[in-house]
């Protein structure tokens, strides 16, 4: 069953009849992994495992390890939970391992992701302690992901002896059991027929397989002998969540803006560290800066610093860095490819088989090179407008001028397919309307990127001076849906902007970050003097059916030419400051317009509709 509010949450794969029209609109979109993680080569074990089994997910490059678990349909995340017991979660859903709905035209309640152990050999538990093996992990029905129905449910089974699945534990959906915090199961193992050389157990959801709806998030899997129902507690402390930011606001700036005043752009970056012991544990951090391409060392922000208070049981803490110190950072190089990384120093063990010591170290990037970027280069969902003649802006800001050269989009394959879509892409200085608050305006059309989460940048004809608060955006010339790549793990809600009915509206329901980026030229960022000329010339309506006005001042001559760059004829009307030119006679398409102010030609793209 499909939600709505004032914005409505549908599946990307599927034209559904729009009950919201003209507003911002929220959209999942399919996801094959996240791309902050950290990653490790998995070692492929033997087919048969013995005990003790324990996965928390913190190791994992985004799929599970493949030396633990049969299928690589669930996926793992390292930002879709809240208030994990260590980062890293699977999410159970209507995605297959690529990102792809298993049947987008099946709207009724299915199997959909399951996750098996390998074979774990029980068959030399002696009986005295066969009543000692227990099942542990933790489960969630909320986080970053559409919350699953009341009829959608997940399930666990052992597999016994005689070949059969049974079932031991399950939950439904449904806004009642929708939870904040992570809720913990401790199961025995209480049936003789549990303990063969071939048990596993596997996890198995029902919902919608559509698309990347009705989630279950499970974390924290841990089955072993010597336990007892009071064995809910672990000898562990963990880093839950990736650290936020250095940039402040930012999780890329241009790197020549960053070097005339990089105090400016930097703040203390926290991570959530979490005690799963029941008693208070000591505990401290170190964080560093490294740059994630070479493994260089760049800065020391914290080095064994001590937590204080200390931490109780069950305490969950967020922990905070020291402010970096850019005088020894390589500012001079063209780009820098940056991570931070948080430590803890716990006294965790390798305890009985299990390292707990392996979440005790995280890691997030952030970029300086050429452009500014709120989002963390994934997008969970997608978000627009449905509406033609519609705008939609995105707010940024900057403490000196600059010349912003072009503007990045992450457009997702979602449908109603928009590729090719004309677009017009727009700067502004504000958003009141008034002359002059455009500061440019360009044709093009919708590109998708190569791969997921792939960026199209769209560069414009001349530099375009910005500075201090600005705005980058488009119109779309369709009712149909066009998404924008939407990170749900940092939220910039208020600096969305829409317009569809000629008043601009703030977003205040759409959470995250729209994956929309101003790119600045390479070595070209502090602003130069900008022809006044270029600032007069408007050229409009575009895209048109075929009468176009275009203003300036000395318009001498204008050519036109198709994508081929054979030159058409056109009739046009020539005034002292305006000349209005007529393409009805054209095929639609896109065709470039040259056209000469004094001895200066200037070219302007024109879709034809």
């Amino acid at each position: 069953m499909i939600k709505y509010c004032r914005f409505f949450i549908a599946f990307c794969f599927i034209c559904i009849g729009y009950t919201s029209y003209g507003q911002l609109i929220e959209r999942p979109i399919p996801q094959c992994t996240d791309r902050n993680t950290n990653s490790r080569v998995l070692d492929i074990a033997s087919d048969t495992l013995s005990l003790p089994f324990w996965d928390d997910f913190s190791q994992s490059n985004g799929r599970v390890d493949t030396s633990k678990w049969i299928g690589q349909n669930a996926l793992v995340s390292f930002t879709k939970g809240l208030n994990l017991p260590s980062v890293g979660v699977v999410v159970f859903d209507g995605l297959d391992s690529e990102g792809v709905p298993y049947d987008i035209a099946d709207e009724f309640v299915s199997p959909a992701d399951s996750l098996s152990s390998k074979p774990i050999d029980l068959s030399n538990i002696a009986e005295s302690q066969k009543s000692s093996v227990w099942i542990s992990f933790f489960y969630q029905l909320r986080g970053l992901v559409e919350i699953p129905d009341v009829e959608d449910s997940i399930r666990l089974q052992f597999y016994q002896d005689d070949a059969t699945w049974r079932t031991v534990w399950s939950t439904s959906g449904g806004l009642d059991n929708v939870n904040e915090q992570f809720q913990q199961v401790l199961l025995p193992l209480d049936r003789q027929s549990y303990f063969h050389e071939g048990f596993r157990f596997r996890f198995q959801s029902f919902g919608r397989i559509t698309g990347p709806f009705d989630a279950f998030l499970i974390d924290y899997v841990y089955l072993n002998q010597g336990r007892s129902q009071l064995d809910n507690f672990y000898f562990d402390r963990s880093l839950a969540t990736l650290p936020t930011y250095v940039l402040d606001g930012y999780s890329a700036v241009p790197i020549e803006l960053f070097r005339n005043n990089p105090q400016q752009y930097v703040q203390r970056s926290e991570v959530d560290i979490f005690n799963l012991d029941n008693q208070i544990q000591p505990i401290d951090f170190s964080a560093v800066i490294k740059n994630r391409v070479t493994g260089a060392f760049i800065d020391s922000l914290n080095s064994k610093t001590v937590v204080n208070p200390i931490l109780q049981g069950r305490e969950r803490r967020t922990i905070q860095a020291n402010l970096p110190d850019t005088d020894e950072w390589p500012l001079d190089d063209d780009s820098l490819y940056l991570e931070t990384e948080f430590f803890i120093t716990s006294g965790d063990l390798i305890s009985n088989g299990i390292n707990f010591r392996t979440n005790d170290t995280i890691r997030t990037s952030f970029t300086l090179h050429d452009y500014l970027a709120y989002d963390d280069n994934t997008a969970e969902f997608a978000a627009g407008i449905n509406q033609s003649r519609g705008r939609l802006a995105l707010q940024y800001y900057i403490p000196e001028s600059a010349n912003l050269s072009g503007i990045a989009i992450h457009f997702p394959q979602i449908s109603p397919l928009a590729n090719g879509q004309p677009l017009e892409l727009f700067v502004w200085g504000n958003l009141s309307g008034e002359v002059g608050s455009i500061l440019a305006k360009q044709a093009f059309t919708v590109n998708f990127g190569e791969g997921v989460d792939q960026f199209t940048q769209y560069n414009f004809e001349l530099p375009v001076a910005v500075s201090d608060t600005f705005y980058i955006g488009f119109q779309q010339f369709t009712d149909n849906f066009i998404g924008i790549g939407l990170d749900k793990n940092y939220n910039n809600l208020e600096k969305v902007w829409y317009n569809v009915s000629d008043e601009w509206i703030q977003n205040d329901r759409v959470e995250g970050s729209l994956l929309m980026r101003p790119v600045f030229r390479q070595a070209s960022y502090i602003i130069t003097d900008v022809p006044k000329i270029e600032q007069a010339l408007q050229l409009y309506p575009n895209p048109s059916t075929g009468l176009i006005t275009i203003e300036g001042q000395r318009i001498t001559q204008i050519a036109v030419y198709d994508m081929l760059g054979k030159q058409v004829f056109v009739d046009f009307f020539n005034d002292q400051n305006y000349v209005s030119i007529n393409l009805s006679g054209l095929k639609p398409g896109l065709y470039v317009t040259k056209i000469q102010m004094g001895n200066q030609w200037h070219s302007r793209k024109v879709i034809l509709k």
